[in-house]
């Protein structure tokens, strides 16, 4: 390995482009300390640059220019991490949804991913995910698309097409947040119907609060039953987001 203008050009710019997707992703959230964060982006730069080497080309003649590459690095590896990170809004849509029909949208936890507070089963069904996508390998598949980017993302790329993407992103987290909350919906639902139609025939009855026990019940319930099908869901989810992120570098 000589250290050749071309070799730290590379550096720099995987470096970059390293962090900013790291610093969006889900695997290394604000708990993680700075200097780690730093130390394993850097790690990854030195080993994958010269991997990527050849597909960078093009040296820059002048600092402006310069600039440009490095502003499009910091896009590119933004968008890299929002495409991991669109399966664990979906979560929390998930978790925010069934809160809301089972009852629980009142209390709140802390999610230390992110430091803020959400509801219980947002907060739950966020911490599910990020140990599931370890499981299937999503940090695997992160690298992987990362080095994949450099085939269809040059740095000095021209980025004006980002928008239509990043609404069919927003496409893609909704419908599977759906998915994933849907067994539960449906349950609740159910109930709702059937407390609608007792309660119009007898007035009388207090039927939120008959309900309410039943509805956390059989709520958890199909959440439990629901979850083996969530690492697939979680799969597809994670190569819809890739491949469309994929699609919008192509155009």
């Amino acid at each position: 390995m000589k250290l050749t203008e071309a070799w730290m050009l590379a550096f720099l710019l995987l470096f970059i482009r390293t962090s900013a997707c790291m610093l969006v992703a889900p695997f290394l959230g604000n708990q993680v300390p700075v200097f780690i964060r730093v130390l394993f982006c850097g790690s990854v730069s030195l080993a994958l640059t010269s991997v990527v080497q050849s597909s960078i080309s093009k040296m820059p003649q002048h600092l402006g220019e310069l600039l440009f590459m490095v502003m499009g690095e910091v896009a590119i590896g933004i968008l890299l991490g929002l495409a991991a990170q669109i399966v664990i809004f979906a979560a929390q849509l998930a978790g925010s949804l069934l809160d809301v029909q089972i009852g629980l949208s009142g209390a709140q936890v802390l999610n230390p991913v992110a430091g803020t507070p959400v509801s219980v089963l947002a907060g739950f069904k966020t911490m599910l995910v990020i140990v599931l996508l370890f499981c299937i390998n999503g940090h695997h598949i992160l690298l992987s698309a990362l080095v994949e980017s450099y085939r269809v993302a040059t740095p000095g790329l021209e980025l004006d097409f980002v928008g239509q993407g990043v609404l069919g992103w927003f496409g893609t987290m909704s419908l599977l947040g759906l998915q994933i909350a849907a067994a539960p919906i449906a349950v609740c639902f159910l109930i709702d119907l059937v407390a609608g139609v007792i309660n119009k025939a007898i007035p009388q009855m207090q039927v939120y609060i008959v309900t309410m026990p039943l509805k956390l019940l059989m709520g958890f319930l199909a959440l439990a039953f629901g979850l083996p099908f969530l690492v697939g869901l979680l799969q597809m989810g994670l190569e819809q987001s890739f491949f469309q992120l994929e699609r919008m570098f192509s155009r």
